[in-house]
């Protein structure tokens, strides 16, 4: 059984990870804000009888509760804050994570090499891309082994036919195979 892979670095995308975060964490703190200015204008016509220093106080009921308010919507904001920046950040390593590791095997499909495995965690997003990448590069692959097998038939029968064609033109024969197998040559299958 494989060991499960480790996280070594959570910033895989420092720029769309930041952006992720601060979007979740404005609405967050934007929320809390919204309440409390609720709150304070539901409240700003009722009054409020409090004892404060042992001595009856008539208030109205927002400033009586703006202290604890705005006390109580900090923490809740700091709070809230802390575990959507966790959450964002743990979210967006999975989509950062997996589209950073398909980049590079692009990179190196483009380069040539067919062998390339497409695969990504199982618990981060893009399971589906990734899958339709392997399916994709072994198509591929399976075209270039046909494509080959077909190019060597060809040589096989010019040889037999001793590449009848003037001595001109057995020249561009094998110039042109050796030119498309140097093409085949490219790819890593």
């Amino acid at each position: 059984m494989k060991p499960a892979s480790k996280r070594r670095q959570y910033f895989i995308d420092p720029s769309f990870q930041l952006k992720f975060i601060l979007k979740f964490s404005v609405i967050v703190l934007a929320a809390s804000v919204l309440i409390g200015a609720a709150l304070f204008l539901i409240f700003r016509g009722s009054t409020t009888v409090a004892i404060e220093n042992t001595k009856v106080v008539v208030k109205t009921t927002s400033d009586f509760i703006l202290p604890a308010l705005i006390v109580t919507l900090a923490l809740v904001a700091g709070f809230s804050s802390l575990v959507v920046i966790v959450l964002t950040l743990v979210s967006s390593h999975k989509i950062a994570g997996p589209i950073f590791r398909i980049q590079r095997e692009l990179e190196l499909v483009r380069q040539g090499d067919l062998t390339r495995q497409f695969t990504i965690r199982s618990t981060d997003q893009l399971q589906e891309l990734a899958r339709s990448l392997h399916v994709m590069t072994g198509a591929l692959r399976e075209k270039h082994l046909e494509i080959g097998g077909q190019c060597r038939s060809l040589t096989n029968f010019l040889e037999e036919k001793n590449f009848s064609a003037s001595q001109e033109d057995r020249a561009k024969l094998h110039q042109m195979l050796k030119d498309l197998y140097e093409v085949l040559n490219y790819f890593k299958v």
